[in-house]
């Protein structure tokens, strides 16, 4: 192999360091094996902690929890067919669905799993901070159907909301009887204006910030991938609710039955319509009419018996290049996409009581601390403006990073802040794949470095050439930026502001 893919490649490039021979899995039983496999995800983790590097860099939108919060609890991977957007747990690694029924082992190459870096709480769509306690005598509940302005009646979650969301969050729907739907936002809609329109028409791609049941128009301009929701014509989109036994989730909504999805007007290339060319019907000029080639051909000219695939310079047919079958009107009560916002996915939540750290509670507490959980695999906490105040007026700080009160507990921010928080972070990558080759290069020298006193016990001259690939590759990876060292710029100091 010309590049490093697993495990077994990192651990045979520090035996090779060693001189010693190279092992075929981890499960073989020989020296090198048990001491390099030993040590491996020990030093991987060390290293990925000591420094900010580049590749394992990740952004999160974290929310402060609150009483309506709940934990994402995902379920242990099973050997199964997973629908896109599961979230499972394996190997003490959260791992996320990728493509729809994942019958792959996390981990593994072209699996259809890929690790999940997001946020491990989930609050109720559209609830930003539920009513203080000594208040609620007088909440109202918030679950009911609403009222926008020239909709009508819609259920909860189907409608336009006043809260703005950030890519990669999630959101839950309660539908009362103690089953929920989970939905993870596709698009940032956060410091946007809600989306309420004066009739029933929604401008196409919005979600602004649009529930996650509310199907966007068709537009023959999107991209639509397989299993996401369209309403057409774009009129009456509101989606008339959901249920796990439901094949129908509202009139006039089609979902995509393909991935690239372009230009394809539902109405006319879902199976129903019935459209196929019939040498014996007369077609008139506008009419459409399917191909033997499964393309939706346009009648120019009156004709009958004129095969559109024959048709090659178009006298009497146009062809659309819009093809039967890309979309349907039977929805699946699981769709991968519910619309350009949002996607469904298959997340289990925890029922468990949320331990706060000392001081912190509920955001809907006034009298206490905010407490923000950790997102998934998070190993360290990166500077979170690593260029800011790259030049600064006569030397001074530039007034970009002021002094905050966060502090780390328990895997928990705990702070006084009650906004959504962009956190950025070093993860807990384990894909080989996904990992830099200078980190790979090191992470075999450091494993040789360690294990070169059991297997070389005689060879001290193998220990420093172990450092020597060490340093050697950790200078090359700051040299090109493989490890962050940009300018961080110190807090603002007001006894040094004060005097400028």
């Amino acid at each position: 192999m010309s590049q490093y893919g697993a495990s077994v490649d990192i651990i045979n490039r520090a035996l090779q360091i060693l001189e010693v021979p190279r092992i075929q899995t981890l499960m073989d039983f020989s020296p090198g094996a048990i001491e390099a496999g030993f040590l491996y995800d020990k030093i991987r983790r060390a290293m990925l902690r000591r420094h900010v590097w580049t590749f394992a860099t990740r952004r999160a939108a974290l929310r402060p929890v609150a009483t309506t919060t709940v934990l994402l609890s995902p379920a242990a991977w099973t050997a199964d067919i997973y629908e896109a957007g599961s979230i499972v747990s394996y190997q003490g690694v959260l791992y996320i669905a990728t493509i729809e029924n994942a019958g792959g082992t996390p981990g593994q190459p072209s699996s259809g799993w890929e690790q999940y870096f997001g946020p491990l709480t989930v609050t109720p769509w559209n609830i930003p901070t539920p009513t203080p306690p000594l208040l609620q005598a007088i909440d109202v509940n918030p679950y009911l159907p609403q009222t926008p302005v020239g909709v009508g009646i819609t259920p909860y979650g189907a409608g336009p909301g006043t809260v703005g969301y950030h890519t990669g969050e999630l959101t839950y729907l309660p539908k009362g009887d103690g089953t929920y739907l989970v939905f993870r936002a596709t698009m940032t809609t956060a410091n946007r204006p809600p989306n309420i329109p004066s009739s029933t028409v929604q401008p196409a791609g919005t979600n602004a910030p649009n529930g996650p049941l509310l199907a966007d128009p068709w537009d023959a301009g999107i991209t639509y991938a397989q299993g996401q929701l369209a309403a057409f014509p774009p009129s009456n989109l509101w989606l008339l609710g959901i249920s796990a036994d439901s094949e129908v989730l509202g009139a006039q909504v089609y979902q995509s039955t393909v991935d690239l999805n372009i230009g394809n007007q539902p109405d006319l290339v879902q199976s129903d319509a019935l459209l196929t060319w019939n040498p014996t019907n007369p077609y008139s000029a506008g009419d459409h009419a399917w191909g033997s080639d499964s393309q939706v051909y346009q009648c120019l000219v009156a004709n009958t018996g004129q095969d559109p695939t024959m048709d090659q310079l178009f006298a009497y047919w146009l062809p659309m290049t819009m093809w039967v079958g890309t979309w349907t009107n039977v929805v699946s009560p699981s769709p991968r996409a519910f619309s350009n916002g949002w996607q469904y996915i298959a997340g289990t939540l925890s029922t468990m009581p949320i331990n706060y750290p000392i001081t912190s509670g509920p955001v809907d507490d006034t009298l206490t601390l905010n407490a923000y959980k950790l997102p998934a695999n998070c190993l360290r906490e990166a500077p979170s403006d690593p260029k800011h105040g790259n030049i600064g007026w006569l030397g001074a700080p530039s007034g970009g990073v002021w002094y905050d009160d966060r502090e780390l507990e328990g895997g928990y921010i705990v702070t006084q802040d009650t906004k959504p928080i962009i956190y950025r972070f070093v993860a807990d990558i384990t894909d080989v794949f996904a990992m830099d080759d200078l980190f790979c290069e090191a992470f075999a020298a450091s494993i040789a470095r360690a294990v070169q006193p059991i297997l070389q016990p005689e060879r001290n001259d193998l220990f420093q050439r172990a450092k020597a690939v060490l340093d050697e590759t950790m200078d090359d990876a700051l040299k090109i930026n493989a490890i962050e060292a940009g300018s961080v710029e110190p807090p603002v100091d007001d006894l040094l502001t004060c005097r400028l």
